[in-house]
């Protein structure tokens, strides 16, 4: 993702949830840690406020008339002046083991309230600690529309300005390859979980793979037995659910792409000799002869002087000096190149034999060539190794050690993959008979005039997200993903010193589902690049291009993807919790009031609330100092009783420990004069 992108912060809708569900607040991770906070706080004022109106209900429903024992007495003068659920528990607890001498089963007795009020503490006590988690939606946020928001395509080149543009795009190209591959290795094969692997939308779009699929060719031209080639498909990938485009259900589309691979025979399509440059330098060169190559027509002294040949390989690596090869950053033993043929375009790529069925579907031929060697024999179909060799290993003085080596069985292999495309409308119009295409090659997309997508489509919308979808995919098949990427196959990476262990067999497989990951990976990479511009210095590209296009602004201000420095809430979370909140403590506020009110118009439960009143601590204190004849009080109906004005008195004067009283000594308001 480029850095120049920037996150929107605010409210909006998630459309993958729906319009209601969906709605999301987005903060920066500091305000983000604030806000939760706040909300662990709030609920737990929300569990005070509740614990209040449970205890109330519970006095209320225990009040009666009948005679009970003080082990009653307390636990009513407990739930009326509670503090908290934890305080009411621990005294609660207190009580009924206290009593046990005293009062059979004091402790069944207090069981039912201490339980409740178990799991009412319970109940907050975890909403208050994963409230987080109620109400976050992790780390997907909404790009700000960047001012170089537009797909940056390869320009054609006639002035020096567009040369340097050329060039850099070719090396932007490369590397978002490079950055697809690196996300593949270390996000998807060794499981990282660094922030460069919360990047997209989903972490990885889905495939499944078969090894048992049918040649996708004419059978002579598949290696190996039959329906042994490797199919791979991505099922319908959805532009909001996959890749982040979002949009309502009208505002989506669905891609699909399969890949096909399999090694290829190269006898009776191969051609071995030696030729020579107008310089008079001589070379050995193997010429494939898959289909005449359109864009390095093979009749070129530079590109082998020999007509119709689809890719030429010369034996230059065999004339490297050691003093190349030894070199620190070593040469690359493999030599892998790829050709792309389309099926009557002759404008580009090869222009496949008919035993490639190539109709409908783009074709990719690897060629791959190995002048180092195998520690042991390898039967993989693509790179197999069986010419038996002996390498010379020298040591100090005059001793050396003599070893077997394996050789490639061929100058040149060949893997050949097909691929092909197809758009679906999930949600298509009444009237139309079909709502996907039918599986294509991109020059179909490109080049047939009937426009195969744009019928299935019925908003400007959908248009723009197929274009782009159809722009990215271009540049993530098999050939741009092997031609830009470095090295271009894993195997190289067991190379070292011109020497490699021996290659499981199937290695081809390794190689064709890697490059398949990589080219999905770079899809999500280059919808994510459309919506933010090119990197850097090379924004200025396309600064402006929406500007002229109402759809691209809407697709730029639209794009989804995971930033681990922000956070995304559920506004309806939010606001259920502190509406639900609000309701509560105005409940727990007029409560008392509003019980007190219908008891008093209806004549019902009128004991009840004169206990509630009596059992509240100053009530209760009220009561214990009349009786021992401290103060002259009133009130006694009132939440808060009080004495005459200035009256004091002092309780507790005169204890017994064991048995503490409050009885005192008043002291006089008005003393007598004796003047």
């Amino acid at each position: 993702m480029s850095m120049n992108s920037t996150i929107y912060v605010g409210v909006w809708t998630n459309w993958s949830q729906g319009a209601i569900m969906g709605s999301t607040l987005t903060l920066s991770a500091q305000h983000g840690t604030i806000l939760i906070s706040v909300l662990t706080l709030f609920i737990r004022l929300i569990g005070g406020r509740t614990w209040g109106i449970i205890c109330f209900i519970a006095h209320q429903l225990r009040t009666t008339k009948e005679a009970k024992d003080g082990l009653y007495h307390q636990q009513q003068a407990t739930l009326r002046n509670n503090a908290s659920d934890i305080q009411t528990l621990w005294q609660l607890t207190k009580i009924s083991w206290s009593w046990r001498p005293k009062t059979s089963n004091s402790i069944r007795k207090s069981l039912g309230l201490i339980v409740f009020g178990t799991i009412h503490l319970l109940l907050f006590a975890a909403a208050g600690t994963f409230s987080s988690h109620l109400v976050t939606l992790g780390n997907e946020v909404l790009l700000s529309r960047s001012p170089s928001c537009g797909p940056w395509a390869m320009p054609t080149v006639s002035n020096e300005s567009q040369l340097a543009e050329g060039a850099n795009y070719e090396l932007y190209s490369q590397n978002t390859i490079a950055l697809s591959s690196q996300y593949v290795s270390n996000c998807l094969t060794q499981l990282e979980s660094s922030s460069a692997c919360n990047t997209f939308r989903q972490a990885q779009l889905n495939w499944t793979s078969m090894t048992e699929a049918p040649c996708p060719f004419e059978d002579d031209l598949c290696l190996g037995p039959a329906n042994s080639s490797l199919r791979l498909d991505t099922g319908l990938i959805d532009s909001r659910d996959d890749l982040g485009i979002n949009g309502d259900d009208a505002h989506r589309v669905q891609y699909r792409k399969t890949a096909t691979c399999v090694p290829i025979t190269t006898e009776g399509y191969f051609e071995n000799g030696t030729n020579s440059f107008s310089n008079g330098l001589t070379y050995n060169y193997t010429a494939a002869f898959y289909g005449p190559n359109n864009v390095l027509p093979s009749e070129l002294e530079d590109s082998g002087g020999i007509p119709n040949a689809t890719y030429v390989h010369s034996n230059f690596m065999e004339t490297v000096l050691r003093y190349d090869s030894d070199q620190v950053s070593g040469i690359p033993y493999y030599t892998v190149s790829a050709e792309p043929g389309y099926f009557g375009d002759p404008s580009d790529g090869f222009t496949p034999l008919p035993a490639f069925k190539a109709e409908n579907q783009t074709i990719a031929l690897v060629f791959a060539s190995f002048v180092g060697a195998y520690t042991g024999p390898s039967d993989d179909l693509w790179l197999s190794a069986h010419r038996l060799g002996n390498a010379k290993i020298e040591f100090d003085g005059n001793d050396s050690l003599s070893l077997p080596e394996y050789r490639i069985d061929k100058p040149v292999s060949v893997l050949a993959c097909t691929e092909q495309h197809q758009f679906c409308n999930p949600n298509p119009a009444s009237n139309l008979s079909n709502r996907c295409t039918p599986f294509l090659s991109l020059d179909n997309y490109l080049n047939d005039g009937s426009d195969p997508i744009s019928p299935l489509l019925y908003n400007d919308y959908q248009s723009i997200i197929a274009k782009i979808i159809h722009f990215a995919v271009l540049r993530s098949g098999i050939y741009p993903i092997v031609s830009q990427l470095n090295p271009p196959i894993m195997a190289a990476g067991l190379a070292a010193g011109g020497v490699s262990p021996p290659l499981p067999d199937n290695q081809w497989v390794l190689e064709a589902t890697n490059w398949f990951s990589i080219g999905l990976n770079n899809l999500q990479r280059m919808m994510v690049d459309v919506a933010t511009g090119p990197p850097g210095k090379d924004a200025h590209y396309t600064t402006g291009l929406a500007d002229q296009f109402p759809s691209l602004q809407w697709y730029c201000d639209n794009q989804i993807v995971q930033r681990e420095d922000f956070l995304s809430f559920n506004v309806l979370a939010l606001a259920l919790i502190f509406v639900f909140g609000a309701l509560v403590t105005v409940v727990s506020l007029f409560l008392e009031s509003i019980v007190g009110f219908f008891q008093l118009k209806f004549k019902r439960g009128l004991y009840h609330q004169v206990r509630w009143q009596l059992d509240s601590t100053v009530q209760l204190q009220r009561m214990a100092f009349e009786e021992a004849g401290l103060g002259t009080w009133s009130g006694g109906a009132d939440d808060v009783p009080v004495t005459e004005k200035d009256e004091k008195f002092g309780p507790a004067t005169e204890w017994d420990e064991w048995h503490p009283s409050i009885c005192g000594k008043a002291i006089v308001k008005h003393e007598a004069s004796w003047i």
